[in-house]
């Protein structure tokens, strides 16, 4: 279904959790010099501090970061993945491209990453804080980068809000259930519609999968947005989803459906 239209379903996961430090990016228990410390290194020994264990939280996007995305693209039916390296020319391709951008908590989550990345990255540019090995650019050229990149940020962020995401459209139906647990999240709602269990669980990040193989970062990604395309085919034949206690719920079809998809 969908093929041929201009229609992307995109997902993405974090390279930390919210549980996460934000000094060193690792879990609580690894923080054992002393238990609730963690040893932040300077340019020398000198100056090495022990910085107290602080939870990266929800709300802070670049510190969480971002691990692997992938959108399936309707127009050619394949997916496609990106990371912090191709982010810009995805996010340049969306924007050359203009697809109705289909997710699962998208406009506070996976799209809030994806800016909060070029933002951060802009920053560094404008501070001149460039990685080792590469050469640092010219005062002219990083205020041209900057400044670009804060331009793709401004034009994404309209796209983003255009966008249709599954869950804010379950929420405003079902508000009293916003916080319900195992009601609306993806894992609840992707087994009450038979298309299986989430294979990546809450808790985890591609940090804590650093013995296992790359690969089931990957499935896992992809299986969210092969989800996220199986519900929205469900909203766009007007049928009801099945929400993770069991109840029906209809969601309205995208602003001026189907018109605008198939450009």
């Amino acid at each position: 279904m969908f093929e041929g239209q201009n229609i992307v379903c995109l997902a993405l996961e974090t390279l930390h959790t919210e549980d996460d430090c934000r000094h060193c990016g690792k879990p609580k228990e690894a923080h054992t010099i002393p238990s609730a410390y963690c040893i932040q290194m300077g340019p020398s020994a000198d100056t090495a501090k022990l910085e107290q264990f602080a939870a990266i939280g929800w709300d802070n996007k670049a510190a969480l970061g971002l691990g692997i995305g992938c959108y399936w693209d309707c127009r050619d039916s394949r997916v496609h993945w990106f990371d912090t390296g191709t982010l810009e020319d995805t996010v340049r391709f969306l924007l050359d491209t203009q697809p109705l951008l289909i997710s699962f908590n998208g406009q506070s989550h996976d799209f809030q990453i994806m800016l909060a990345m070029l933002r951060q990255t802009a920053e560094r540019i404008r501070l001149n804080d460039v990685p080792p090995g590469q050469e640092a650019p010219t005062i002219d050229h990083a205020a041209d980068r900057e400044g670009a990149l804060l331009d793709i940020c401004e034009a994404f962020q309209s796209l983003c809000a255009s966008s249709y995401d599954i869950l804010v459209e379950i929420w405003k139906i079902d508000p009293p259930s916003h916080f319900a647990r195992g009601v609306h999240s993806m894992n609840a709602i992707s087994m009450a519609n038979g298309l299986g269990q989430r294979l990546w669980r809450r808790g985890q990040s591609l940090r804590t999968w650093a013995d296992a193989p790359f690969a089931d970062a990957l499935n896992a990604c992809q299986d969210d947005a092969l989800r996220i395309k199986a519900l929205f085919a469900l909203v766009a034949t007007g049928q009801p989803l099945l929400l993770g206690d069991g109840r029906p719920i209809t969601l309205p079809l995208p602003p001026g459906w189907p018109k605008e998809t198939s450009r």
